[in-house]
């Protein structure tokens, strides 16, 4: 098996604190390793064997799937990237921020905690003909949600809130119950 199916396996599932320190571990094998030696590009095997081993290699760049899905917590979920899910994973972090590049164009995501360690506010920025999911735990709420986007409207499933809203400049601030 290579890392990044177990990156996949572990974002998919929400344990997305084993990703995160999987990716960010500079003491065992992986990515944060390579950067620590000075490496500049991720080999094909961790452990290289003289020339058996490509020392730039493709497989490695496939965890920034990971990343974006489980770290940053946005992917695109619909026909010819028309449409981004935006699920915040819990992880110790106080601040993501990221891009990833849809048929219409960049599709911009950031978040930062406060300090009570919840995630306050989040900053969405949505392409033409692209829409958006934005899931909220059930016990977080919007306090304000203003963009120059169209479309923002409120789907309670289950656990989680949903709120749909359509290209533009969005922030969000969210408060837990």
């Amino acid at each position: 098996m290579t890392v990044h199916w177990l990156l996949k396996a572990l974002t998919d599932n929400g344990n997305n604190v084993a990703a995160l320190k999987l990716l960010t571990n500079p003491n065992d094998f992986g990515w944060a390793q390579q950067v620590k030696l000075g490496r500049t590009f991720t080999p094909e095997a961790w452990k290289l064997s003289g020339d058996a081993n490509s020392q730039s290699h493709a497989w490695s760049a496939q965890a920034i799937v990971a990343v974006i899905n489980g770290i940053l917590g946005m992917k695109f979920d619909g026909i010819a990237n028309k449409h981004v899910l935006v699920k915040l994973p819990d992880l110790p972090l106080n601040y993501v921020s990221g891009t990833i590049y849809g048929n219409y164009g960049p599709v911009s995501l950031s978040w930062k905690k406060n300090d009570q360690g919840q995630v306050h506010d989040l900053y969405l920025k949505i392409p033409f003909n692209t829409e958006a999911t934005v899931v909220l735990p059930h016990d977080f709420h919007l306090t304000k949600a203003a963009g120059d986007g169209r479309n923002l409207s409120e789907d309670p499933k289950g656990n989680f809130n949903n709120y749909q809203v359509g290209s533009g400049d969005w922030h969000f601030e969210i408060v837990k119950d």
